[in-house]
């Protein structure tokens, strides 16, 4: 399943929905928590407690890991920041630190690599 951005809600949590909730046969389905019809998949989400935590953006960005350059993780990573509701973002950072600065240890060292990382995080968060 393609990777969606955080910035379109929607698309995003219905992923988060379809990963996760087994059995759907419609999009009803899908928003439908004990019985009752959630307005959106984010609600939805949230009632199944699929949003508790940081785990989903644990899991969305070890994900994209996989798939993706550190520049465009740095990029991502900044998006769900700005427009995620993350509850430990130095967590979030720590965890994912390799990862987000990998391309800027190559290039300078394991010790300063982070720090470059940081500085483009906090320039991509400005903008």
């Amino acid at each position: 399943m393609p990777v969606v951005s955080v910035q379109d809600s929607e698309r995003f949590y219905l992923r988060v929905l379809l990963l996760r909730k087994a059995g759907v046969i419609s999009f009803n389905d899908l928003k439908t928590i004990d019985g009752t019809l959630c307005e959106t998949f984010q609600e939805a989400s949230k009632v199944l407690g699929l949003l508790d935590g940081d785990q989903h953006w644990h899991d969305t960005l070890l994900e994209a890991a996989r798939m993706q350059m550190p520049s465009y993780l740095r990029i991502f990573f900044a998006i769900i920041c700005g427009f995620g509701e993350v509850e430990n973002i130095p967590d979030l950072w720590n965890q994912h630190k390799q990862s987000l600065s990998e391309d800027f240890v190559h290039r300078y060292s394991e010790e300063t690599g982070p720090f470059y990382a940081l500085a483009e995080l906090n320039e991509l968060l400005k903008s």
